[in-house]
């Protein structure tokens, strides 16, 4: 109003108005970059600010929704590491310029000592995840140190165990897969579990071939053979070195080297499972489902967590220490080692399967961290992606599972206890069928394949 006249203003909102609108902007924007701007009304800056987002949405859509396993293998590589860190600062920085855009608006008024505390709110929405991401990062850093440098010294790769497949030509890639009880009670770590997988990158398959842990007189690379079990030949290289010229001691080299002889296929690669921390890594995943066959009774097994055991046919779903009982049990009537190593074909496939439908999106760093206290390989960090979307593609159906059983070995006992002894011809006819070309169908004996 004026000495001359009346003058129409238009009033302002009022602050208790201004702040909620102002803070619903910035928390809109702080969940989806952009969209605080576009409820504002700031349509040019919004569609600026959420076509990146949309983008990264989409890609994210595809690459971690789609091939899960896949994705999670990659982040073991130390390039795509780094690269998920500077990623991380960049968003982290682009979320902020979204919700400083969003609450900036002028129309809004001025800040007052009032917005301190929303917006301090505000800014711990935006920084605290990515803060979690920036841990979660670090503890899959050390998580992949651990498991892929294993018993290397500081910058040095573990020495291969045999040529490498070639990658670009379809090899097969063929790992030696180890169960090792160092339990209370045990004055020496034996050798609970061993596995040949092979996985033919052509044909899509993976075979499986569980060796006995009684198998006796097994080639040795110095020329000889092994006399004693297979389960003690680790710990036996270790405190004899000097036996084995060229292996510097390595148990798992040698093993690794006897079963290539026994089979007659190279063994490229080792993975090492800590049967104690196996449990950990089922329980991280919330348990795995497997298919029980016949009924079994262990009321005396007793073990990690598990007092007595007992199951009956069909589809159960068990947590690490069941899990380990299931695959563990073979004292109990109608069981053995043969039936055992079945078992613990079935428990891999099943826990192939859990993380392959996700089951460690809902504790990432718990998985993590349990798999790094759990599994050492040498297997170079940059081949696991490969690996794992192969296995995202291959169903139960193109798993081949045998057992080295009789007739390829003889059930007998001396002075070493009761042993297997083996028909190497036989069992190398049996790697034959299950490990043939890339490309061509695995058989397994006893069935229609």
């Amino acid at each position: 109003m004026t000495a001359y006249g009346r003058t129409q203003y238009r009033p302002m909102d009022p602050p208790a108005r201004r702040g909620p609108r102002r803070y619903l902007a910035g928390f809109l924007s702080a969940v989806v970059p952009g969209l605080g701007l576009l409820y504002a009304g700031r349509f040019g800056l919004a569609f600026a600010f959420l076509l990146p987002t949309i983008a990264l949405l989409v890609l994210f859509a595809l690459v971690v929704l789609g091939a899960p396993t896949q994705a999670l293998a990659s982040l073991f590589d130390p390039t795509i590491l780094l690269v998920l860190l500077v990623l991380q600062g960049l968003v982290l920085l682009y979320r902020l310029l979204a919700v400083g855009s969003s609450v900036s608006d002028r129309r809004m008024g001025r800040f007052t000592g009032q917005d301190a505390l929303p917006m301090m709110l505000l800014l711990a929405f935006v920084i605290l995840p990515q803060l979690w991401l920036a841990y979660a990062t670090t503890v899959l850093r050390d998580t992949s140190e651990q498991i892929f440098l294993a018993g290397a010294e500081p910058g040095e790769q573990p020495r291969p165990l045999a040529s490498p497949p070639n990658w670009s030509t379809g090899d097969r890639v063929n790992v030696l897969i180890l169960g090792v009880d160092s339990g209370a009670g045990r004055t020496q770590s034996l050798t609970d579990t061993i596995i040949v997988a092979s996985v033919d990158p052509v044909g899509e398959t993976v075979s499986m071939l569980s060796v006995p842990r009684d198998l006796v007189d097994v080639p040795l690379p110095t020329g000889s053979r092994f006399s004693p079990k297979i389960n003690s030949l680790i710990s036996y290289v270790e405190a004899n070195p000097t036996e084995f010229p060229g292996q510097g001691g390595d148990g798992v080299e040698v093993l690794a080297t006897s079963l290539g002889l026994l089979l007659d296929r190279p063994i490229h690669y080792y993975a090492r499972v800590n049967l104690g921390g196996f449990v950990e890594v089922v329980d991280s995943l919330g348990g795995v489902d497997v298919q029980v066959t016949k009924s079994i009774d262990a009321p005396a097994y007793g073990g990690y967590g598990v007092d007595g055991f007992s199951i009956r046919p069909g589809r159960h779903h068990l947590n690490g220490g069941e899990a380990l009982a299931y695959a563990r049990i073979r004292k109990a009537t109608g069981e053995n080692d043969f039936t055992r190593a079945a078992r613990q074909q079935e428990v891999l496939v099943a826990l192939r399967d859990r993380v392959v439908q996700g089951g460690f999106v809902t504790n990432v760093t718990g998985f993590l961290g349990a798999v790094g206290e759990t599994l050492e390989t040498d297997m170079p960090a940059d081949r696991l992606p490969f690996l794992a979307g192969l296995i995202d593609q291959i169903g139960r159906d193109e798993v081949y599972r045998a057992v080295i059983e009789p007739p390829l070995v003889e059930l007998t006992s001396d002075e070493r206890g009761s042993i297997l002894v083996p028909d190497v011809v036989a069992i190398r006819g049996l790697a034959d069928d299950l490990f043939p070309p890339p490309g061509t169908e695995p058989r397994v004996p006893g069935t229609a394949n």
